[in-house]
């Protein structure tokens, strides 16, 4: 099981997912939980803004790929 940790509003978020889930599931699984709407919200990893048709397996950095854990 991979995780997503989101800091949102000084407060951190955690969203479980796996490997092969697309970027876009993994930010309506956050939106959801948060009540945001996900069209006013950009996500950033490693200084760039993530495409949401990515999986989670193809962003990860070679630290976060150890650890299983993206944090934004």
């Amino acid at each position: 099981m991979a995780k997503v940790i989101f800091t949102f509003e000084n407060e951190e978020i955690i969203i479980h997912c796996n490997i092969k889930d697309k970027m876009k599931d993994i930010f309506m699984n956050f939106s959801t939980k948060e009540q945001k709407d996900l069209n006013n919200l950009y996500f950033i990893y490693n200084g760039n803004i993530i495409k949401e048709d990515m999986e989670y397996a193809q962003i990860l950095n070679e630290e976060d790929k150890k650890r299983n854990i993206i944090i934004l």
